[in-house]
């Protein structure tokens, strides 16, 4: 008989072929978890399934794994595969999500005050730097942290491998693809005082939990004084970046090249996330 878990592990098998090991670790592996202890293993009782996903704590995790047992639910049923019959909680909505959290863009009069705040003497810039890489390229943190000076190309920076969030290598993206981001001049100064202040083969040789701590705290810093509306996490410099792209109506599936991120990803995510558009005059 075919059980949730191990219809589960069939689909995380073939995952895996496409997604690098750090989401399989920091995702899939996580949602096995779940759905190992889950009462209800019999896949025809869907529906039962999602409810007790979404009865679990805390809520936004239980959201997460029941978007993934969707997904799980689409690929069992599908021609191709049909492991089960059907998809039995094909009419299964999930409840709204209130959580306005995932992307937070830095409103345009907050970028520079932000920044300069990250500043400091102690720390040699070092943590601005870095930052301001993040928001000129829109990478993630861990990609970033990946680059040597072989990866700087005459008309940009070759993306192909990323440090997670245990600090090992990986010798691919997120998504498996490699991909060349512009270097613009306000890059362009970062790079050429990195190349100063290190001396390394890694253009950005630091850690990744003192500056997550040094960020945090200088951003809680910040907002407690009104300099900035919001708590900002290292991955908004990213979410500021896309965004900022599409407000210069450069075309959607171009973000995706630079981003690597698929076009979809693009419109469901960093279009019109800003809330602070006025409502024009016809």
């Amino acid at each position: 008989m075919k059980t949730l878990i191990k219809l589960w592990n069939r689909y995380q098998k073939e995952k895996s072929i496409s997604l690098c090991a750090g989401t399989i670790e920091h995702t899939y592996d996580q949602v096995s978890k779940w759905l190992e202890r889950c009462p209800v293993q019999d896949p025809k009782k869907g529906r039962d399934v999602m409810t007790w996903v979404l009865s679990q704590e805390p809520d936004k995790s239980a959201r997460k794994v029941a978007i993934y047992v969707k997904a799980l639910y689409r690929w069992a049923a599908s021609e191709d595969v049909q492991l089960i019959k059907k998809n039995y909680i094909n009419s299964f909505q999930l409840p709204k999500s209130y959580d306005s959290g995932d992307v937070i863009v830095i409103p345009v009069n907050e970028v520079d005050p932000f920044l300069n705040g990250l500043k400091s003497e102690r720390t040699d810039d070092k943590w601005y730097l870095f930052s301001e890489f993040l928001l000129q390229t829109g990478m993630r943190p861990g990609e970033a942290r990946a680059l040597t000076w072989d990866d700087i190309k005459p008309d940009g920076i070759m993306v192909s491998k990323t440090v997670d969030m245990d600090g090992r290598l990986k010798m691919t993206t997120k998504t498996n693809k490699t991909r060349k981001v512009p270097i613009n001049k306000k890059c362009a100064d970062v790079l050429k005082q990195a190349e100063i202040k290190w001396a390394s083969e890694l253009i950005f040789p630091i850690n990744r939990r003192s500056y997550v701590d040094y960020f945090k705290s200088k951003s809680k810093e910040m907002h407690s004084v009104g300099v900035t509306t919001n708590v900002y996490r290292p991955y908004d410099l990213r979410h500021t970046a896309i965004s900022a792209w599409i407000e210069k109506n450069i075309p959607v599936n171009q973000c995706a090249k630079w981003a690597g991120n698929s076009p979809d990803i693009i419109w469901n995510h960093y279009c019109n996330v800003r809330s602070d558009f006025v409502l024009p005059e016809i």
